[in-house]
Formats: C-alpha cells, structure tokens, sequence
C-alpha cells in the first residue's frame, strides 16, 4: 500500500518552493506572487495610529520599513544631491568667466583655473593702467578711447632671425623657426617658466637662479599680470636681466580662434607686459599653450607681422623626476617649468645641481645667439592700443589624420558640419570622431575612406578646388 504523503497546502510549502521555511515568521503574498514577511508590529500600530505629527513619523517608519520604501527614499536623495551639483557647476561656469574691457576687440575669454597661493586676481571687471610711473590694478573701469595716432611702433617685419647664431631653420615658406635646443659646445642650458600662477614660487625660482649667476626665461599669462604682486615680481625680473616671453592673453588653444580673436589672445600678453615692464619692450618668442600651435602657419604669420623670431618649444620637460632630469643635462637643452609646488621642489634640487656640473643658466635669446629683447621708453598707453589684425597669408595645407591640433582641423570640421556628416560645434581637434566623418566624406567623394585627408582633399572638401 503507497504511503500518502500529500499534505494541506494551507500548512505546507508547494513542491516547487524551494526557498527555506521561516523560524516562526508568518508570511502574506505580494502582488507578483511572491511572499514577504508580514510585520505584525507594524499593522498593529496601525490599528491603534495616533493622529498628529506623531502619526505622521509612525507613517514614515512604516514605509521605510519595506524594501520599495527604502529604494524610493535613496533615489529621492540621490536626485536632489545632483540638483544641487548640478546648479552648483552652472553658478561655477557664469563667474569664471573673465571679463576684461578691452578698446578694439573682446578680451580673452577665460582664465585657466589653478589654486593660487598667495593672491587672487582683482574684480574681473578691472583693468590695469598706468599711473604716475607706477602699474596698479584700477579700482574704476573707465571706458579707453582708442587713441588716433598710437605711437607705438613693433619690430619690423623680416627675417631678423637668421641673425641668430643658433637658430634652426624654419620649416617652410612663411614659417618662422621652431626654437626647441640649440647646438651648443659650451656648457649652458636655458630653464623657461610658464604660467606663474604661484607668485610666491616663481619669486624663489628666481631666487634659485640668481644663487648661481644664471638667467630665466619667464612666459607669464597675460590674464594674470592683472595681479599687483605678480607685476611686482615680473617687473623685479626684468631689471635684474631676466628675460620675459610671450605664453598668450588667457592661455587659450589657439587652434580653434578665429582670425581676430588669435590676434587679441596675442597682442593682449604683449601690451599687458609693456605695461607692467613700463617700456615698450620687443617680445622675441611665443610660446603657445602645450606647443599645439608651433607647426601651424596662421600662428607663425602672425607672430611675423610683430617682428617675433619665432616659437619657442622646449626639448625636456620638467615633468620627469628629478633623477631623470639629473641625467637630461646637456649642451643647448631647454628646459620647460611651472610655478607649481613639485616644479619648485624639483629646481630646488636641479639648479644648483646643473651649477655644480658647470652648467650655466642663460636666456632664449643668449641661446639661440640673439641680443636681448629691444625696449623703448613708454610714449603711449598701451590700453589705448588698437589691436593689429592678422593679415592676408598663403595658407599651407597638409595631411592631417586622427589627435591632429590645428586651425586646418576646425576649418575641416566647419565643412563637415555644414555638409552633415558630423554634429557639434567645430573645435579644432581632429579627433577619433572627426576622422570616423571624414572616412564617411571621402567614400561619397571617390577617396578610400580612411579619415586621412590629403591636401588635394582638404581643398575639395573646403570647395576651394573641384
């Protein structure tokens, strides 16, 4: 006789639950089907729920009590914590913006955001002016008329930088040269500084180079000789033979500007350190942000129509440790710094190491076989400056392909934007992206469509060519 073994399923779980009885919890089916553990606490105070706030709490105890409760409550949290991140990077975008009057043409957008340590920058409505011989960050932005007839006249332009005993050759028709090392015999180096954000570390920089009878080639941002203390030190510099370069208004790319705003990102470092330097003084070298822009022709005419000599790169980087940088010492070398914290422990080391070696700090110019930087006494305000445009150039193209920065990669993109095969607002970075378009371009116009595009194709793109 077969055993019955089939029991009430009032008291028993089904065959196919295979989830472990509870010790003593009483259960209730959900909606789905599914069991959840039944809190007698809970419907018990609900029975007996007190009005008022108490009530209230007790309600929300309960909720909280489920799993669906404790989900909505996290996600409620995690969307007003965003609102508020979210609200918080808008206000950040809208008062980073720097605004500085300017006579002719918008003054550079923005400045890079680094923490600085000993000075903030004034109002961002302010500007510098001359006042009795001394440079003084204007309480009173008062509105510069441009003057009629400016006094104020640049290098002339020509090729005044094959006098340069070490100067390399420029790389093509309308291209200045490239200053990255010089074929040196004698024992010097030139150290560059860039930025100066830390005034405070660019003063004991300075300092360092002094205790060895070296000299410095400072790039400042033009945007941040608004600042009293930075004039203070740049101006100091100057008097005692160090040498002070072009590193561009607001250290913006300059790849993606148009015409007019490469000019004023330009022109404004150069009338900004006439002001502070209280001289008309003839800036030799640019140095672009990251040297993105030394191969392009745009840049190199510009700079030429200001009687500059060229760009100046730099062959090691101050971004390698200290033993690395030990070992890069060679004849000719130019070396590139900031202001920063670990820059300035690294030279503490490095300066008097490079002395102790021989070596001897020099100028871009003393290195690449040029006399220092022409000045003149100051005849003019130079706020009162009317910006020089760029002017008509030959343009130069190349192929480009894929992490390409250059004034012909924005004009590329501008086409392919305008004939829908890309989206977004040009940048001048021919990205991965940019090229995955290009490809798709070249294969309607009859090219392999690799994303390389050849001059011949860039002319056809930009219909400058059938």
């Amino acid at each position: 006789m077969e055993k019955k073994t089939t029991r009430s399923s009032a008291n028993h779980r089904s065959t196919g639950d295979t989830r472990p009885r509870s010790a003593g919890k009483a259960y209730a089916r959900s909606g789905s089907g599914q069991r959840r553990p039944v809190n007698r606490a809970a419907q018990s105070r609900r029975r007996r729920r007190p009005t008022g706030i108490q009530g209230v709490l007790l309600t929300i105890s309960d909720f909280l009590s489920t799993p669906k409760g404790i989900g909505i409550a996290c996600g409620g949290i995690a969307t007003v914590v965003l609102i508020i991140v979210a609200i918080g990077l808008l206000m950040g975008r809208s008062t980073h913006k720097d605004v500085v009057q300017q006579t002719t043409a918008p003054a550079a957008d923005t400045v890079v955001a680094e923490t600085v340590e000993d000075d903030a920058a004034p109002a961002m409505a302010q500007t510098v002016k001359l006042t009795d011989g001394d440079v003084e960050s204007a309480d009173t932005v008062e509105t510069t008329q441009v003057a009629a007839a400016s006094t104020f006249s640049m290098t002339p332009t020509g090729d005044s930088w094959r006098a340069g005993k070490y100067a390399p050759e420029p790389q093509g028709e309308g291209y200045l040269p490239v200053f990255k090392s010089a074929a040196r015999d004698d024992k010097v180096i030139a150290v560059t500084v860039d930025d100066c954000f830390q005034t405070e570390n660019l003063k004991e920089i300075i300092s360092l180079a002094e205790g060895v009878g070296g000299k410095l080639t400072i790039f400042p941002i033009g945007n941040l000789l608004k600042r009293q203390t930075l004039q203070e030190v740049i101006k100091a510099a100057h008097e005692s033979g160090h040498e002070i370069e072009n590193h561009t208004w607001s250290h913006d790319g300059l790849y993606n500007l148009s015409d007019a705003d490469l000019a004023t990102h330009i022109f404004d470092q150069d009338r900004a350190v006439d002001l502070v330097l209280g001289v008309n003084y003839h800036t030799h070298f640019l140095r672009p942000r990251g040297g993105d822009d030394r191969n392009d022709l745009r840049t190199h005419s510009y700079i030429r129509q200001l009687g500059y000599y060229g760009i100046a790169h730099w062959s090691v980087s101050g971004a390698m440790d200290i033993e690395k940088l030990k070992k890069s010492l060679a004849s000719g070398a130019v070396y590139l710094f900031h202001c920063t914290d670990l820059d300035l422990q690294k030279l503490r080391e490095f300066i008097p190491y490079a002395a102790g070696q021989g070596y001897t700090l020099i100028t871009f110019n003393d290195m690449f076989g040029y006399e220092k930087n022409a000045e003149e006494p100051l005849t003019d305000d130079p706020m009162t400056r009317t910006v020089i445009p760029l002017a008509p150039y030959t343009k130069d193209y190349k192929t480009i392909k894929a992490t390409t920065y250059d004034y012909a990669a924005y004009e590329v993109q501008a086409a392919l934007i305008e004939k829908g095969f890309l989206t977004g607002e040009p940048d001048g970075v021919y990205g991965p992206g940019t090229a995955k378009s290009a490809a798709n371009w070249q294969a309607t116009a009859g090219y392999p469509g690799d994303g390389v595009l050849t001059p011949e194709q860039q002319k056809k793109l930009l219909g400058i060519e059938a």
